[in-house]
């Protein structure tokens, strides 16, 4: 076996076209030119992911303030649900990343309230508008408004 790997080495040799040492250094590699031109070509074929990149940067940016906001709506809606209005007209709140202030102003008439019998009870209710402004550490701020029932006892619990 070693002598026909060695016939079939001397043959391949033969058919094979010998080459310069020139010929042999220009195919050899790449040249700067050819370097340059696929540099500039990769280069231009990045530059729409780098665009991309930023948008989506801004995308992320933009989805966190939303957040922020909706949580900071939930915490500010959630905390006047427990507010009586003819009680507590206006007032301050401190969260996180904001604060909140309220102003609730009539939106309608006191009126007693009555029981399912017809019979006058002992609180009266009134209708709020409660205007609500949020100031965040950014100096930004929101405001909104909400409908809020007030109430108050006109006469004692035990008479």
């Amino acid at each position: 076996m070693g002598r026909r790997d060695d016939r079939r080495r001397l043959i391949d040799a033969r058919v094979q076209p010998a080459r310069s040492p020139r010929a042999l250094s220009i195919e050899a590699g790449f040249s700067l030119i050819e370097g340059l031109v696929a540099l500039a070509l990769v280069s231009v074929a990045f530059l729409p992911l780098l665009a991309l990149q930023s948008r989506l940067a801004e995308t992320a940016a933009a989805v966190k303030r939303a957040e922020t906001l909706v949580t900071v709506y939930e915490n500010a809606i959630a905390r006047l649900e427990r507010v009586n209005p003819t009680v507590f007209p206006e007032g301050r709140e401190e969260f996180a990343d904001a604060v909140m202030t309220w102003t609730a102003r009539p939106a309608s008439v006191e009126k007693r309230v009555r029981d399912q019998a017809g019979n006058e009870g002992r609180f009266e209710a009134q209708l709020f508008v409660v205007d609500v402004q949020i100031m965040f550490d950014d100096g930004r701020t929101a405001n909104f408004q909400m409908k809020k029932m007030g109430w108050q006892a006109v006469e004692p619990l035990l008479q």
